[in-house]
């Protein structure tokens, strides 16, 4: 920060330029700019809660020109909030939904002006009618610096004219709004605030207001890795590009998804020429059904998301405008894959859009639109037994790929939690998995895949019958299983082990108290004990065979079973 004697030496310097950067009017405008352009960013999936928004600094002249600008920000932040409030009033579909998102990111923000503490600042502000007092004290009281670094805190945007523009590194800054002349070092170090890579920040925006983009060249080649001079016309190898340079790789990036799409007999130009929203959505389902092809389906989910990486960064611009609608169709069929396979949407993004600027599409929600199927929905899973699912398939006569999907998901959500109650089951694990990659590898048609999954879920299903054939429980099979893994028994002698597992597991639970397995104590009784129970095995097990099943049924019961009756049993 500058000392009374420099920004006076400062004003000198400029002379008219520095009232002009300090004249109201146009304070007022940057102010009014500030607040839509940095609503109509987007925001990035960068935090622990699923969407964040960028942070911001504003860089201004000096301290006071800082300050007014957070006040003539503050006004045209109200003034904004009060509009939308009454556009909600009258809004509705997916324009209501974006107004709402608006308005939360409007009641929720915080901004603070960061300045240092100077000589005789607080009697010279008070006489330009500035409350430096309120700010200074906020700095000395609260955290600020950890609170912007915050991705998830709601100190969203910085007021500052020196501190923090070197030395300081907050990852989730997005955009830098500059109204400060800068040369050389200091500015190539303001620039690289932005500049830092954050999980779902495709690139940092700098938005300028003092026209400083010849000063960056010289910077640039002082400082970026190149060399520029007067005269000499060569490009800089350069970290800040105007954003024509991201147009460009959308407009690339949407007509190689184009190209892909084509090859597949799928047209973006015919879903956006389509005449009513039926035909619209009936191409997109078709679109969606066909991208489930394993051939397609990896390909297709890189290009959306490169799509929507750039486009997030190029917001706000209206530049952008001609890609929304095809943006949003990419969107709507990658949301209908998820939904046919029955899976949640995994992708903030795409939530993003498909919540809020559906209606740049369509006129109906996408809530509304159903994705028919006949398989079950697999919301409570643990309620669908395979016998069931069986008779449902076995009436399926033309699955298609989103039936595919489907049954895989049910299949995979039912057989981990059986496999994590009885290792002895791996194999079907395994085998699940290689009918998976042999399906997308090709090997298999939807049809034909369907058809393997049928006998597949036979199996599972004589499985899952399993302890009623033998009259145990779940807890018992899996000791029993690991009792004869690697023995041939007569029917007498596994009746024997039978009571042996149900027996161990009965004394068992008096030993696995809380936090059993931290203790050395609890845990040497818990392999006493099974010791002393396996001792009762049959003579088929020589003291090989017995000190492995012994060690395979400690490390069982010291996996599944966390103590004071908490289990993967229940």
């Amino acid at each position: 920060d500058l000392s009374d004697e420099q920004e006076a030496k400062l004003e000198q310097e400029f002379g008219r330029a520095y009232h002009i950067i300090t004249r109201e009017e146009r304070l007022e405008t940057i102010a009014n700019d500030i607040v839509d352009h940095y609503l109509g960013r987007e925001p990035f999936s960068g935090g622990e809660s699923g969407n964040v928004w960028g942070k911001a600094m504003v860089v201004s002249i000096d301290k006071a020109t800082a300050i007014r600008m957070y006040d003539k920000v503050q006004i045209a932040w109200q003034q904004k909030l009060r509009r939308l409030q009454q556009r909600l009033k009258v809004a509705g579909g997916s324009h209501r939904a974006r107004l709402q998102q608006q308005i939360a990111l409007l009641e929720s923000t915080d901004m603070a002006v960061v300045v240092s503490g100077g000589q005789n600042d607080y009697e010279r502000m008070e006489k330009l009618g500035l409350d430096y007092k309120r700010h200074r004290e906020r700095m000395v009281k609260e955290e600020l610096d950890e609170d912007f670094k915050d991705a998830e805190h709601p100190l969203r945007i910085v007021f500052v004219c020196a501190m923090w523009l070197t030395g300081f590194d907050a990852p989730s800054v997005s955009t830098l709004y500059l109204d400060k002349p800068l040369k050389e070092h200091t500015l190539m170090q303001t620039i690289a605030r932005a500049n830092r890579v954050f999980p779902g920040k495709a690139a940092g925006q700098v938005v300028d207001y003092i026209n400083i983009f010849g000063a960056l060249q010289q910077a640039l080649g002082m400082y970026g890795g190149g060399v520029a001079e007067e005269g000499v016309q060569y490009e800089i190898d350069t970290p800040a590009n105007d954003k024509q340079v991201l147009l460009d790789e959308l407009e690339q990036a949407m007509g190689a998804v184009r190209g892909f799409l084509a090859e597949q007999q799928i047209s973006l130009q015919a879903v956006m020429e389509a005449s009513d929203d039926l035909q619209r959505l009936t191409l997109l389902d078709a679109a969606s059904e066909a991208l489930l092809d394993p051939k397609y389906r990896d390909e297709f989910i890189s290009y959306l998301r490169q799509i929507n990486r750039i486009f997030k960064a190029i917001l706000p611009d209206s530049r952008a405008d001609g890609f929304v609608r095809e943006r949003v169709a990419l969107n709507i069929i990658y949301r209908q894959m998820r939904v046919k396979s029955g899976l949640e949407v995994d992708d903030s993004d795409v939530l993003d859009v498909v919540r809020h600027q559906v209606g740049e599409l369509l006129d109906e929600a996408i809530e509304t639109i159903h994705i028919g199927s006949n398989l079950p929905e697999p919301v409570d899973i643990s309620a669908i037994d395979f016998e069931a699912l069986a008779e449902m398939v076995a009436k399926q006569n033309r699955p298609g790929r989103s039936d595919v999907e489907r049954l895989k998901v049910i299949i995979a959500r039912k057989l981990v939690p059986m496999v994590e109650r009885n290792s002895s089951r791996q194999d079907l694990q395994d085998r699940f998995q290689q009918l998976i990659e042999q399906y997308n590898l090709g090997a298999y048609s939807a049809e034909q895949f369907f058809e393997e999954l049928k006998q597949f879920i036979g199996e599972l299903e004589q499985e899952e019958q399993r302890t009623l054939r033998e009259g145990l429980s779940e807890e018992e099979l899996a000791i029993f299983d690991l009792l004869c893994s690697e023995v041939t028994l007569s029917e007498k002698e596994r009746n024997e082990i039978k009571r042996i597992a149900h027996d161990l597991l009965e004394k068992l639970r008096a030993l696995l108290v809380i936090d059993w397995r931290k203790k050395q104590r609890t845990k040497a009784r818990v392999d006493s004990l099974i010791k002393d129970m396996l001792d009762e095995l049959p003579e088929q097990y020589d003291d090989a065979l017995w000190s492995r099943t012994c060690e395979r049924v400690y490390l069982h019961v010291y996996d599944k079973y966390a103590g004071e009756g908490v289990s993967v049993y229940g």
